[in-house]
This record gives structure tokens, C-alpha cells and sequence, in this order.
């Protein structure tokens, strides 16, 4: 069983240890939302971060739209899209959470244009 901790930023990630953390208030703002990040996070493996992990990141039924409102009510989940992460006391560049970060403002440039 999985060590599930509840945190105020961010959405959701796991640690090379398999330990999850969700923001808190995922669980108030759209139960179905939280019960499939929570099934999304339980996916990843355990361990660092390899070509398995980056598959369920980019093919899942996590909607980035979904996301991206619950973001827009709770702030500090944008967090979930920096570049810069800090592990313990360690700062260091995530080319994934860049990478997630471009695909969202893409997303989101795409849905403004069309309904502009």
C-alpha cells in the first residue's frame, strides 16, 4: 500500500520511493477527477522516473483541461507545471514538467483562438 500524502500545491506526483502527493483540495473540488489522478499516480512505478512512467504521462484519461480549471480555482496547483522542482533540498530542471508546461499553453492558445 502506498503512502498517500495530502499537500496545497500542486496536483498530483509520486516519488522514486512510490509515495504520492495530492493536493487536498482535489478530493472537495471533483471527486471523479481525484479518484482517476489518484489511479494515474498508483500506475507510475517505483523508482526513477523511466519510458514506462512517461507513456502513462502523456496516455491517460486525465483530461489537461480538467486540470487546467481545477488550477485556475486553486492557484498553487500551477505549481504541478514548473520546470523548476525541488526534491528535499535540491532545486533541478524537469524537461518533462517543461514539457508539460508547453502542451498546456498550447492547449490553452488553442481553445482561446477558437472560441475568440
Amino acid at each position: 500500500m502506498r503512502q498517500i500524502t495530502y499537500i496545497s500545491h500542486s496536483v498530483a506526483w509520486t516519488d522514486t520511493l512510490g509515495h504520492i502527493y495530492i493536493n487536498k483540495n482535489l478530493k472537495t473540488y471533483n471527486k471523479g477527477l481525484y479518484n482517476r489522478v489518484l489511479r494515474h499516480e498508483k500506475q507510475h512505478t517505483i523508482g526513477a522516473y523511466n519510458k514506462q512512467d512517461l507513456k502513462l504521462d502523456f496516455k491517460n484519461n486525465i483530461s489537461q483541461w480538467e486540470l487546467f480549471k481545477f488550477c485556475l480555482i486553486y492557484p498553487l496547483g500551477f505549481a504541478q507545471y514548473s520546470p523548476l522542482v525541488k526534491v528535499k533540498d535540491t532545486l533541478f530542471f524537469s524537461w518533462v514538467s517543461l514539457l508539460k508546461l508547453i502542451i498546456t499553453i498550447c492547449v490553452i492558445t488553442a481553445v482561446w483562438l477558437i472560441f475568440k
